[in-house]
């Protein structure tokens, strides 16, 4: 019995396959990769997105939220519908480039008949928890760094944090103040703090010590507030 293409009407052959009801001339014609409409939500402070209840770097985010909620036409069932990429297992490559309030994004199917999309997605701005942390001057220990010459040190401390922060942002500097002998450091965390101060003992043989301040309680714990004071040796 002979198959007609539901589209347009083309007679099937060897040459002129039906894929889901479809001529491959109806077919390539047809959008293969769809997403429903979103709107991404970015930190306007750091550029972060979130993704469910958590903030990623911004091609990574961008990647999993087109990634979850992208579908990709399949054709088991012997007619054309969508399933979501990730219970396939499709592989795609999303790109992404912010515009004007919006987000131009690019998606191309590693596999060749699969196709590609471009579209866009409007933005949304929402402070992430971190940088309202930090603009609020967060802070749960000091790091009191004593001693001459410390230019270095400095250096050491904020190359040190900038690397941290990379791979955990919940670790930063607040602010840093020149106080008379030295430096403090206000941080986001105590083991930051703690951190730091054996950094400077490892690199510039600092003596370290350690005081607590009790600032409050939450949820029936006390909280603390450290100190960690680090003299260093300057002839290091």
């Amino acid at each position: 019995m002979r198959r007609f293409c539901y589209k347009c009407g083309s007679t099937e052959s060897e040459e002129n396959p039906l894929i889901g009801g479809l001529c491959r001339s109806c077919l390539s014609a047809q959008p293969s990769l769809r997403l429903p409409k979103l709107e991404l939500v970015e930190c306007p402070r750091c550029g972060a997105v979130k993704v469910g209840g958590h903030w990623l770097e911004f091609q990574e985010g961008v990647r999993q939220i087109v990634f979850s909620h992208l579908e990709v036409a399949s054709f088991e069932s012997g007619a054309m519908e969508f399933v979501k990429a990730g219970e396939i297992g499709a592989q795609v490559k999303v790109e992404a480039e912010k515009r004007r309030g919006e987000v131009r994004i690019q998606v191309r199917s590693l596999q060749p008949e699969v196709g590609f999309l471009q579209t866009s997605l409007p933005i949304k701005k929402e402070t992430c928890r971190i940088c309202r942390l930090k603009s609020g001057g967060y802070y749960e220990a000091i790091l009191q760094v004593r001693g001459k010459n410390l230019e270095n040190v400095r250096k050491l401390l904020e190359e040190e944090v900038s690397k941290t922060s990379k791979e955990d942002g919940r670790l930063f500097i607040t602010r840093v103040e020149e106080v008379e002998g030295g430096l403090d450091y206000y941080l986001s965390s105590v083991e930051l703090a703690r951190r730091l101060g054996r950094l400077l003992r490892t690199k510039h043989g600092a003596q370290l010590s350690e005081t607590a301040k009790l600032v409050g309680s939450r949820g029936g714990r006390r909280r603390y507030r450290v100190s960690v004071l680090a003299r260093v040796n300057h002839h290091n």
